[in-house]
């Protein structure tokens, strides 16, 4: 099962663990659904998924969303002859 959890004010890993787990202790289930650059710096308004605890213990992988992928590079400009020409002339 998939939950997600919104980030409020004054929120800690250890406190949202302790809310859906009832231990505080198993932040690191948070963590490892998460791109969480700083455990210690939660942002307000910033939403974590947080996987069943139950499923994680019997084995089976967190349901977390694919990874993000960058996007596909913009093409540079081609040159053309004349474009080569205007160069020139400057």
């Amino acid at each position: 099962m998939l939950t997600t959890y919104r980030v409020r004010k004054g929120d800690t890993l250890g406190k949202i663990a302790a809310r859906f787990y009832g231990d505080a202790g198993r932040f690191p289930l948070i963590v490892s659904a998460n791109v969480i650059m700083n455990p210690d710096q939660l942002i307000p308004g910033q939403t974590l998924t947080i996987p069943d605890a139950a499923a994680r213990e019997n084995g089976a992988p967190a349901a977390v969303p694919p990874p993000l992928r960058p996007a596909p590079p913009t093409p540079l400009p081609t040159l053309t002859p004349d474009g080569l020409r205007d160069c020139i002339r400057w």
